[in-house]
């Protein structure tokens, strides 16, 4: 565990197009981040994941630090199931950020536009005009209307109420698929804002990552039926 206070906390759940588990779990690799803590919920769905070494584990949510950039990060092989649970799931992440000194939150995951693009743009929103300023001179398009549904969401708001800063990043992509592109364009994004050295060349894709898309009963697409969380 750290022994300092750690500022930053980088949160990303899985969403649609899988952007928002892609970005962080990447991201723990490009920064050799090691697993300080494993959180497990009741209120994850009742199933167990199968990896590819033919082993199983229950569904999991895993925070790790990187030592190096003393940052935090916390991702999970699913969402919390219901409403309540996403609910219960976020705060207790965003308690244990706040007992560690975290000042400020980023969310990461996917914003749906439902077509292909080559070279995805990266949609920023934040809780403070002075927080956007910074993201537009990363050229982060700001968003100015829709919702954020979901963990991505909650863990967002939440932050907010616990008196961190929120800034939320999120990939574009089709929706269709899990999209690697839209999740390293927001870490390129992300390199910049904080100013640390990503190893791309570390990050290796892990199938038993990729497979868990359809491990979200109700995650952020809600109960409306269309591809995309924020909206």
């Amino acid at each position: 565990m750290p022994s300092e206070k750690v500022p930053v906390l980088i949160c990303g759940m899985p969403d649609t197009g899988y952007v928002g588990r892609l970005a962080p779990y990447y991201l723990t690799q490009a920064l050799k981040a090691s697993t300080i803590a494993e959180l497990y919920s009741k209120y994850f769905p009742a199933q167990i994941q199968i990896y590819k070494d033919g082993t199983t584990g229950l569904l999991k949510g895993e925070l790790f630090w990187s030592k190096d950039t003393n940052l935090l990060i916390f991702t999970g092989d699913s969402q919390a199931a219901t409403p309540e649970g996403q609910h219960v799931v976020s705060e207790k992440i965003v308690k244990i950020g706040s007992e560690l000194g975290v000042k400020k939150v980023f969310t990461l995951g996917a914003f749906i536009t439902g077509a292909m693009v080559k070279d995805p743009s990266v949609y920023g929103t934040a809780t403070s005009p002075e927080l956007l300023g910074e993201l537009r001179v990363h050229n982060v398009k700001t968003m100015s209307e829709g919702a954020i549904t979901g963990m991505n969401g909650l863990l967002f708001g939440l932050a907010k109420m616990y008196g961190m800063d929120s800034v939320g990043l999120y990939g574009e992509t089709s929706g269709f698929g899990a999209d690697e592109k839209a999740a390293k364009a927001i870490l390129k994004v992300l390199e910049k804002i904080l100013n640390v050295a990503l190893d791309y060349s570390a990050i290796k894709p892990d199938k038993t990552v990729l497979s868990g898309e359809d491990q979200n009963p109700e995650s952020e697409e809600g109960h409306n039926n269309d591809r995309g969380y924020i909206r």
